[in-house]
């Protein structure tokens, strides 16, 4: 088969109607880590330090309003400035990536690589920007 691995998607597939970050944490190694010792996981392909990005998504029709995004940086990655008024960051993915799985209670599930983050670029970076203000204020 072709596909190994993560598969490649755009971001406005996923985000059609943008995406918020609220923070960045590193990604615990379970396996490595004790209660006294917390080791960060590492990518295994590249060997970089993991991150996490708490990512929110505005479409009202989706099932799933948050996700975490992992990725992979010799450095923290850093959000771009957040909506004022709220503790929200308009974010925009590159390199994501999606691995589909079975999850423990036998449904699909979906995990979601990057290798970047940043402000979003484009038209849809006002639109995105104020709906979501709007809609958060009320």
């Amino acid at each position: 088969m072709a596909i190994q691995g993560s598969i490649p998607v755009r971001f406005s597939d996923v985000f059609g109607h943008g995406a918020f970050a609220s923070s960045v944490e590193r990604v615990d190694d379970f396996d490595k880590s004790t209660r006294e010792n917390k080791v960060q996981a590492r990518d295994k392909a590249t060997n970089e330090l993991l991150w996490a990005v708490d990512v929110y998504d505005p479409d009202p029709s989706a099932k799933v309003k948050q996700v975490k995004i992992k990725i992979a940086s010799a450095v923290q990655p850093v959000l771009p400035e957040p909506v004022p008024g709220l503790p929200l960051s308009p974010v925009e993915f590159i390199g994501l990536a999606v691995r589909p799985y079975v999850a423990q209670n036998g449904r699909l599930a979906y995990s979601f690589t990057a290798e970047s983050v940043r402000a979003p670029q484009g038209p849809a970076k006002n639109a995105g920007q104020s709906a979501v203000a709007g809609k958060l204020q009320q």
